[in-house]
């Protein structure tokens, strides 16, 4: 879960990794709701429950950051790296 937080946030990116795990962290919260008002134990027959829709979610979500975004959501700045003109 901490390599998660930290991978959907940023690596090396304390404020990143900070937001990441208060996506995760929030993650059962909201699904908890969620299943309370969905029931999705009815609608499922009971085969998917709060805890395995988080863990196929943050999957999900680990998938998704690693296509889309693979330094993160909030990614540090490349210290002059980028902003130096090419030499010509």
């Amino acid at each position: 879960m901490i390599v998660a937080m930290v991978v959907l946030g940023g690596i090396g990116h304390l404020p990143g990794v900070i937001l990441g795990a208060v996506l995760l962290s929030a993650l059962p919260e909201v699904l908890r709701w969620v299943s309370g008002v969905m029931d999705l134990q009815a609608l499922t027959g009971g085969r998917l429950d709060a805890s395995i829709l988080r863990q196929l979610l943050i999957a999900l979500a680990m998938i998704i950051i690693m296509l889309l975004r693979p330094r993160g959501l909030w990614p540090t700045r490349e210290h002059g790296k980028a902003l130096q003109p090419a030499a010509k």
